[in-house]
């Protein structure tokens, strides 16, 4: 039983670590649309190219 709330305990600690990267990704994003084009323009697109990003960082650069 202990082992299940370990489990889950990680679990929830590596969400919360790929959503904090998913918003950094977010942010510099919309900072790059501000500088280089001038305004900006949310698309579905940019949240899950941001997603697959945050989770590829955070599986080959943090969890090693």
């Amino acid at each position: 039983m202990g082992n299940f709330f370990i489990g889950a305990l990680l679990f929830i600690i590596d969400f919360i670590n790929v959503l904090v990267i998913y918003c950094v990704i977010g942010l510099l994003w919309t900072i790059a649309e501000k500088v280089f084009y001038g305004t900006i323009t949310p698309r579905s697109i940019d949240d899950i190219v941001a997603f697959v990003l945050a989770c590829s960082i955070y599986l080959n650069l943090i969890k090693l």
